[in-house]
């Protein structure tokens, strides 16, 4: 691994602050940032990134190239409550909360982490179900073009407003980075995976998660998966299957460490929806043991599929 990969876990703000000394670089140059009372200003291209009390913010709307991003995810936020949905939240945090052991097999020490869309913090902080990542990680950073998912409460995390295509991270500042539910959002998603290359150091995992365009349900019923595309044309840039994804991941040299299927339960929501009553609480069991069975027989047919992935 790269210099900084003997980094002492966990969290800190000392090493936070040793770390982004050496590894936030300028978005538009790759130039030193320099910190200063209000902010960053780049060496080379004389940028300027502003500090709030939560994030800085690393996006020039005045880049033309930006005008597609999308920078608003208000709504797609909204949880639903229904029984069905509490149950699959569950089962869903459940299969989350195991992957730090997971992640924690794969390396000797604790790792600096990049999280593209900021799914692990809420709240300004990293999720209850969430925080055995501290004892995995050395450095956690988050980025997300959404001002509304940018509080922070920690001065362990660093936060930046910015976008997957446009990190503001030098050349092999990390060795994990997390990209889930978030590069179907990226505007050019090719130009995310190269972004996500470039600050990923050799021998690195990055972990995707993403809804399955080539799920069974989506191949069973075509016209159904064509209205969900329209439906979800708003907030998604691209629709992507495992297969397509692991073509592009091995284009850029890395090795396919797992590929997990999740939601193979896709079914209409009135069929769903009468699972808790049927089942009451063993619902989301259910759920994980379809899921468990559905990776085991058929990995890149679920409704959602999860990807690992090792820079060479």
């Amino acid at each position: 691994m790269s210099r900084l990969a003997d980094t002492v876990g966990g969290l800190s703000k000392e090493a936070l602050a040793r770390f982004l000394d050496q590894s936030l670089a300028c978005p538009k140059c790759r130039g030193r940032l320099v910190n200063g009372p209000d902010g960053y200003l780049c060496q080379s291209c004389k940028s300027k990134f502003f500090r709030s009390a939560s994030y800085v913010d690393f996006l020039d709307f005045s880049d033309p190239i930006l005008a597609r991003a999308q920078i608003d995810f208000t709504d797609h936020y909204v949880p639903l409550e229904t029984p069905y949905w509490v149950a699959l939240r569950m089962a869903t945090e459940k299969y989350s909360s195991s992957l730090p052991a997971f992640f924690s097999g794969l390396f000797p020490r604790p790792v600096r982490c990049l999280d593209i869309g900021a799914s692990h913090i809420a709240a300004g902080r990293i999720k209850p179900h969430l925080q055995a990542y501290e004892r995995v990680l050395s450095v956690y950073c988050a980025i997300d073009p959404d001002p509304n998912q940018l509080a922070r409460q920690d001065d362990r995390l660093f936060i930046g407003r910015a976008v997957g295509e446009f990190l503001p991270f030098g050349d092999e500042a990390f060795d994990l980075v997390l990209v889930h539910a978030t590069l179907d959002h990226c505007f050019d998603y090719r130009k995310a995976l190269d972004e996500l290359t470039r600050v990923l150091t050799p021998g690195g995992v990055v972990s995707i998660y993403l809804n399955n365009d080539r799920s069974w349900a989506k191949r069973l019923l075509p016209r159904e998966a064509a209205r969900c595309r329209q439906l979800a044309a708003g907030h998604h840039h691209v629709f992507l299957g495992p297969d397509m994804l692991i073509e592009e991941m091995q284009k850029r040299s890395f090795e396919i460490l797992r590929l997990q299927g999740m939601r193979y339960l896709l079914l209409p929501s009135s069929i769903l929806e009468m699972f808790p009553r049927l089942f009451g609480s063993w619902t989301s069991r259910i759920l994980e043991l379809v899921d468990r069975a559905g990776t085991w027989i058929a990995p890149s047919l679920g409704g959602d599929f999860h990807l690992f992935a090792r820079k060479r």
